[in-house]
């Protein structure tokens, strides 16, 4: 078995020391649309080989998306690469669309959006005996099969399990409203609830010891920011998902950072992507946002002292250009002095053992 060179406790080190100063991680979320036979990390290492850029020190992944999508020989060969990027120094971070229990469409089995209901849903959604309780602890085990795999192989996971549930967008989120509705929240107690559910399946049920619990809500609303915080002794990382094209945080922003951060928890940026000023090339080649925009940003926050400790590009879909590796200067934002590309991390885990 490969030998990983750093555990839970030397990587939670690692994000202590990088959000206490102005150095972060880039990382890279994967497309989770095809399966490439699972060979993901390859794949996406090999398109930042392919513009020149250091290789990312973290990569995040979908994995409720492709335990009901791949086949048993594509999850095993995604592990494999996991374990092999991990024992190379790289990092890992799972987040999970889990499909609507509800099934609305029976022969989609990643449709994620839709609502659950109120509060009987909800009891029924954490009761495996119930059918829609049935449908999410069978997809709740097979994610953590999954990540069994590369536990016992050793690799933490920062893992951020219900992200955005302060929102309505997601079935999992406690708004059950559509846009243009009156707002209809489930009480936070449901969400509390359903965070600690799925860390007992995952730590009790399955023994998973390599878990980091990331708390990851969306950003915009600071009276919802921590609505579904579940409490600090199943919490280790905060952040927040963040899709923007302002070279400044707002008020509104460092509201929502102030109340984040005021959990003592050191904090990352958990989804970061352009807002409006996405590259779509469906409109022409044309660039209307780079890797040099982004870098404002984080410049920015640092200067301003809202420090993360990492920041998640959003992958690329369709026509729209958000991958780092999708974007222009993807070799100047991965070679920056304050970036902690793959190198910069596997010389931290060799001088930390």
């Amino acid at each position: 078995m490969k030998k990983i060179p750093y555990n839970k406790e030397t990587l939670m080190k690692l994000v202590n020391e990088l959000y206490a100063g102005d150095d972060f991680i880039v990382a890279q979320q994967m497309s989770e649309t095809y399966s490439d036979g699972g060979h993901k990390v390859t794949t996406e290492l090999g398109w930042f080989d392919n513009v020149g850029a250091k290789r990312p020190a973290m990569l995040g992944f979908d994995i409720a998306h492709a335990v009901n999508e791949y086949d048993d020989a594509a999850l095993g060969v995604l592990a494999a690469e996991f374990i092999d990027y991990a024992a190379d120094g790289g990092i890992v971070t799972l987040c999970g669309h889990f499909r609507n229990p509800h099934i609305p469409h029976p022969n989609d089995k990643v449709f994620y959006r839709g609502h659950l209901g109120m509060e009987d849903e909800w009891e029924a959604v954490m009761n495996p005996e119930t059918p829609t309780g049935k449908v999410f602890k069978d997809d709740l085990c097979k994610v953590c099969r999954f990540m069994k795999k590369l536990d016992d192989a050793g690799v933490p996971i920062l893992w951020r399990p219900l992200h955005e549930m302060n929102g309505n967008w997601f079935w999992f989120c406690v708004g059950q409203f559509d846009w243009g509705q009156d707002p209809l929240y489930v009480p936070k107690e449901y969400a509390e609830r359903m965070w600690r559910y799925i860390y007992k399946v995952c730590t009790e049920e399955f023994g998973l010891k390599n878990l980091i619990w990331v708390y990851s809500p969306n950003v915009g609303d600071p009276e919802m920011i921590m609505y579904c915080y579940p409490g600090d002794d199943v919490v280790d990382i905060v952040a927040f998902d963040w899709y923007t094209d302002a070279e400044e945080p707002s008020d509104t922003i460092k509201a929502d950072l102030a109340k984040l951060t005021a959990t003592g928890k050191p904090f990352a940026i958990g989804e970061y992507g352009p807002g409006s000023k996405c590259t779509d090339y469906s409109k022409g080649p044309i660039d209307t946002f780079t890797n040099e925009d982004a870098m404002k940003l984080f410049r920015n926050m640092n200067a301003g002292k809202h420090h993360f400790a990492w920041v998640l590009f959003w992958s690329s879909y369709a026509q729209y250009r958000m991958s780092v590796h999708n974007m222009k200067h993807a070799d100047e934002i991965m070679s920056a002095p304050e970036v902690y590309n793959l190198e910069r991390v596997k010389k931290y885990f060799a001088e930390n053992k």
